[in-house]
């Protein structure tokens, strides 16, 4: 895959700034390059955000930039977002369909609040219509 180049660096060159490996990792760093370049831009794009945001938010970050990047190319599994109590007054404002479902054993409450989309993209079974 042929790599865009902004001032003369490509984006491979822009994540290495991002992690600073240690001279000790040099070595993997053509396998780093390899694993970078198969993934698609929008892929890349999501690697460097989760990346930067973790150093943003002073969370690890692999110090093996190999690893820092395998770990941080696949997003946890999507949840479905449940509605505090703002949330849904202003959806109802909004005249979103709102809907009850039933998950039992959840800690936070057995019948949360969400959407109609969420509730069916999640295939939650849903109690009640608000």
């Amino acid at each position: 895959m042929e790599q865009l180049e902004i001032n003369g660096k490509t984006s491979f060159d822009y994540l290495m700034d991002l992690l600073e490996p240690k001279e000790e990792y040099m070595p993997v760093i053509p396998r780093c390059r390899r694993l970078w370049e198969s993934f698609p831009i929008e892929q890349q794009r999501d690697i460097y955000r989760r990346i930067n945001r973790k150093k943003r938010e002073h969370r690890f970050v692999d110090f093996n930039p190999l690893f820092a990047i395998e770990k941080n190319a696949t997003a946890p599994p999507e949840q479905p977002k449940f509605l505090s109590g703002l949330e849904q007054f202003d959806a109802m404002n909004d005249h979103i369909p709102l809907v009850q479902v039933d998950i039992p054993g959840r800690r936070e409450g057995r019948y949360p609040i969400c959407t109609r989309e969420v509730a069916e993209r999640f295939g939650l079974t849903i109690r009640r219509n608000f």
